[in-house]
């Protein structure tokens, strides 16, 4: 199981609870948007309509009700896919690949779907409003046709403020949820859905809280002026202006009121959406900066901070990739000479060097491999190289390559090493002492010692990057390696485990303790 799903499970009932909060977000915000309807219809603008046509009020009163309940009904079912899916995926329980594809697009389009569901039964109520207005008005001339539109539009934006807050209250539930639906990922990915990008939530809660509340201002300044200069009595007009004058007050109370309080929600909701997954993101980059590599963003919608998530976490498991092609690059190479190479301080195209060469080769290894079991023989030569390796590198070493049951190594590159005749003799006469330890090991197994077999000659190489462009090798080219490989094979002429060039010992101290050996001839060379 994800962990996604692991964190889901420990939550108690995660879809009963989600349903409860869309229920409670739905009529919690159609309540905010028939209150403001009263509001402005009975306090600021109320509409023309003879007493006589009340009962028509109460019909319309009870099909707006239908259409909420109808809503409610349509958001049930728009949720029950949902709701099914994520307790299966809660429960650990696999879904087909398309049924999981076509609650995963639901999931993502829950927010705009449970706002057209809310906006749809709004534009039906205006509609049935706003035609009653037109068909029972007082004067079915221009004048009821006016008063239609106006109450069409005041219901209208009512409604578009009800629907912008489900919109924003369910997107941010639904953050909670979705990763459970996306146990592998892939929220951006998903095709075919709504995206509703960062600025365009932030224009939208723009429009809402100024050029919207404006254009009903207007609207209803409009209104009351006209209805103050229509009025020809004298009593009436001063009636009319007493009228407007106090509904230009209350708007003037009213309007910002609801302004302050629409902008408070919308500006929680859409910041919800936008501080929530960047503060997220900012404290895993601060795990990033301490070195924990495990941090993960979890990418809860599709738009540009879902991007920026998305990519925040492939950019997470470059790192922990390159981190392990580094630490195996460093059982190759030592971790000074892996970081060197890494950072690019060592040139790769070729470089001539002043080196020491070392080739150690085990001494009768066929007949041990004749009489051994094959896995046998692996861990043996694999603890030969074990104990060998860690000499090599202690003394600034780099071993090239394994060839066989022969060791390739070389001391001054690719990082230029002091000394390095003298650390070669040293590792070669640490290499000894470990033989000893392993050969130890080995007759307490009950399998024959091994002897060993160490060349080591000193001169010049080309240190370069052999090979073809889909596979590189760093090596050494040169005299200079032909003849440390031939010094080691005359260890077994001169029964010795440690056999140095005349080269090395010219670099090594006077003093140091050696047995001068006979000039000799190798093969491949005319000169002893």
């Amino acid at each position: 199981m994800s962990k996604s799903m692991e964190k889901s499970s420990t939550r108690p009932g995660p879809d009963r609870n989600i349903r409860r909060r869309l229920y409670l977000v739905q009529v919690g915000a159609n309540l905010t948007g028939a209150m403001l309807c009263i509001f402005y219809f009975t306090v600021l603008d109320p509409p023309e309509v003879a007493a006589k046509l009340d009962w028509h009020l109460l019909v319309s009163l009870i099909m707006t009700i239908g259409l909420m309940i109808l809503g409610a009904t349509l958001g049930l079912r728009y949720q029950a896919a949902m709701t099914r899916a994520h307790r299966a995926l809660v429960r650990g329980e696999p879904l087909p690949p398309e049924t999981l594809r076509r609650v995963q697009r639901r999931v993502i389009n829950a927010p705009l779907g449970y706002s057209l569901i809310t906006m749809g039964t709004w534009v039906i109520a205006s509609l049935i409003i706003g035609g009653e207005r037109l068909l029972f008005g007082d004067d079915p001339a221009s004048p009821a046709v006016y008063e239609a539109l106006r109450v069409f539009v005041g219901i209208l934006v009512s409604g578009l403020a009800t629907a912008s807050i489900v919109f924003f209250a369910t997107d941010s539930l639904f953050r909670r949820t979705r990763p459970d639906f996306f146990p592998e990922g892939g929220l951006v990915q998903v095709e075919s859905v709504f995206r509703l990008k960062v600025r365009y939530r932030l224009l939208f809660a723009f429009m809402m809280v100024s050029v919207v509340p404006m254009i009903v201002v207007g609207v209803l300044f409009h209104h009351k002026i006209t209805t103050a200069l229509e009025a020809t009595p004298q009593a009436a007009l001063a009636a009319s202006q007493q009228a407007a004058l106090t509904s230009v007050t209350l708007a003037v109370i009213f309007v910002p009121a609801v302004l302050i309080v629409l902008a408070v929600i919308l500006s929680r909701l859409v910041s919800t959406s936008i501080a929530g997954p960047v503060q997220e993101m900012d404290e895993a980059m601060a795990r990033v900066r301490e070195g924990d590599l495990s941090a993960q963003v979890t990418i809860n919608n599709n738009d540009e901070l879902g991007d920026l998530a998305d990519a925040f976490n492939l950019m997470i498991a470059g790192l922990r990739e390159r981190d392990f092609i580094k630490e195996t690059f460093g059982k190759y190479v030592t971790r000074e000479i892996r970081d060197e190479i890494l950072a690019g301080r060592i040139p790769l195209d070729g470089v001539i060097r002043e080196v020491t060469v070392m080739f150690a080769d085990l001494r009768d290894f066929t007949p041990l491999v004749e009489a051994t079991p094959p896995k046998d023989v692996v861990r043996v030569v694999n603890g030969y190289f074990e104990a060998m390796t860690p000499a090599i590198r202690e003394h600034g070493g780099l071993v090239l390559q394994f060839l066989g049951d022969e060791i390739y190594a070389v001391f001054g590159a690719p990082l230029s090493l002091e000394g390095h005749a003298r650390q070669a003799v040293a590792a070669a006469v640490d290499m000894r002492r470990r033989l000893a330890e392993v050969n130890d090991g080995l007759a307490r197994r009950g399998i024959a010692p091994l002897r060993h077999g160490i060349g080591i000659h000193t001169g010049q190489v080309l240190a370069a990057n052999i090979g073809s462009p889909d596979r590189l090798s760093y090596l050494l080219v040169g005299d200079t390696v032909n003849l440390a490989s031939r010094i080691q094979g005359l260890t077994k002429e001169f029964k010795t485990d440690i056999l140095v060039s005349a080269a090395t010992r010219a670099a090594l101290d006077p003093a140091l303790d050696l047995r001068p050996l006979p000039a000799t001839t190798v093969k491949g060379k005319s000169r002893p």
